[in-house]
């Protein structure tokens, strides 16, 4: 399910889904502050409208200035049944309360209005919005002509929820974005302290930045007014490393390994961007290019260079948990690239919810075992060797004892299986043992 779009209210956000779709559009929604006092409340977790798109039919004959037919402006009493469906409604005469009232009477549970120009404007509520009871969704009319298209092809369910919002320990909100089998939050992070509520320093002197080995935040150019909003603050690797005992994203999230990053990755390239992974995940504006495919609205957020100094090119650097890797949107690169780097620098963090990690538990392993005598495995990590990703091992207190590095092999027939071969197991006492190993599990 990708996200079409999605507006900014002074409490929440919502999302407008066409299912099983794969572009991204803007819309406006009527919002009970603007006189539509009896639609349901959107910011209400509890509201989710699910249902088929169908155009509306008032008999009205002929078509419209713009070559729609004038029927499904949906201005007269609706000939065609509605029940449990959203309608589709084509803007032109008469006004957006008395459509979105007509499809109410004939059993819908929202409305789409489709706007004859390429713009979008909010909706007024006229003389019968205290009558509407469901809610509405405005698009410009390049979405009009896209879920046509889809409607031309067969049935189209569309959705229209809350989006949900989290909160760090600084109360700054930040809405997230699923993405394959990931939840990632769409705002870079923007806190001055762990969610324990202990304070990162902000270092703002360019050679005690560049001479740290502890953690640290800055803005860019040290300038909050005009970059904490949209791009959040710089941080330095030693914030954000999977060796630190305190996390910096809000509880229930965390800074993506690098193996979390690369299943990001993976998957928008495996959705149609080979290549241009970059290009999609970005945002529209601020880039020379950006499609904004999945919602995930990266942007050129700057950073601070390893001597201390804030850099002047335009780019997205993100760090991983990992080893000091980070990923960088480039502003004329299509693609993403991926650097080992040095820790003092400092780039931008998005979070991702816990769970997004391959976990890989003894009930779904075949063979030997011998060798764990712990709970669980967690995947963490790819490094740069052929065919070769990282599993870590935690004891039940947490800490890390042991590291395999394991070389693996897909089973494209099977996409949900593993076949691990070779491993080597690495301990303290650097004795290492051969097995082979089937696990049958989800990847993502």
């Amino acid at each position: 399910m990708a996200v079409l779009g999605l507006v900014f209210t002074t409490t929440a956000q919502v999302t407008f889904n066409i299912i099983d779709s794969d572009t991204s559009f803007g819309f406006t929604v009527t919002q009970r502050s603007s006189g539509w006092s009896q639609i349901p409340d959107l910011v209400n977790e509890d509201y989710i409208f699910t249902g088929p798109i169908i155009l509306v039919d008032d008999g009205s004959i002929g078509l419209n200035d713009q070559g729609y037919p004038i029927s499904a402006e949906g201005c007269s009493n609706l000939t065609n049944d509605l029940s449990n469906s959203i309608a589709l409604i084509y803007r032109n005469s008469c006004n957006f309360d008395l459509k979105i009232f007509n499809a109410q009477k004939a059993g819908a549970i929202a409305a789409i209005i489709i706007n004859r120009e390429n713009t979008l404007m909010n909706m007024g509520a006229g003389d019968f919005g205290d009558s509407v009871i469901i809610p509405s969704i405005f698009i410009d009319s390049s979405a009009g002509v896209y879920i046509n298209n889809l409607l031309s092809q067969g049935s189209v369910e569309a959705e229209i929820k809350s989006r949900k919002v989290i909160t760090d320990v600084d109360g700054n909100v930040y809405t997230t974005v699923n993405i394959g089998n990931q939840e990632w939050m769409v705002e870079n992070l923007k806190t001055s302290k762990y969610n324990n509520g202990d304070a990162i320093p902000n270092v703002t002197d360019d050679i005690e930045f560049r001479e740290l080995s502890s953690p640290a935040w800055c803005w860019y150019n040290n300038d909050s007014a005009s970059y904490n909003s949209l791009h959040g603050k710089l941080y330095n690797y030693y914030a954000v490393a999977d060796t630190n005992s305190k996390n910096i994203c809000p509880v229930g999230w965390h800074v993506p390994s690098y193996a979390e990053w690369t299943t990001l990755i993976d998957y928008v390239e495996a959705d149609g961007y080979e290549g241009t992974a970059g290009y999609a995940l970005k945002a529209t504006e601020g880039w020379n290019h950006g499609a904004d495919s999945y919602g995930f609205k990266v942007l050129p957020s700057l950073s601070r260079y390893l001597n201390g100094t804030f850099s002047d090119y335009y780019a997205g650097n993100f760090w991983s948990s990992t080893n000091s890797w980070c990923i960088v949107f480039s502003l004329n690169n299509l693609d993403i690239d991926r650097h080992n780097i040095y820790s003092n620098q400092g780039f931008s963090v998005r979070c991702i919810k816990d769970g997004s990690s391959n976990e890989l538990n003894n009930d779904t392993i075949i063979g030997d075992t011998s060798v764990y005598s712990t709970d669980y495995y967690l995947f963490i990590d790819t490094i740069f060797l052929e065919n070769t990703d990282t599993f870590r091992k935690f004891d039940n207190s947490g800490d890390s004892i042991l590291m395999y590095f394991v070389r693996i092999m897909y089973n494209e027939a099977y996409n949900d299986t593993i076949e691990i071969i070779d491993t080597v197991l690495h301990d303290i006492y650097d004795t290492t043992t051969t097995v082979l190993y089937q696990i049958d599990t989800q990847v993502v």
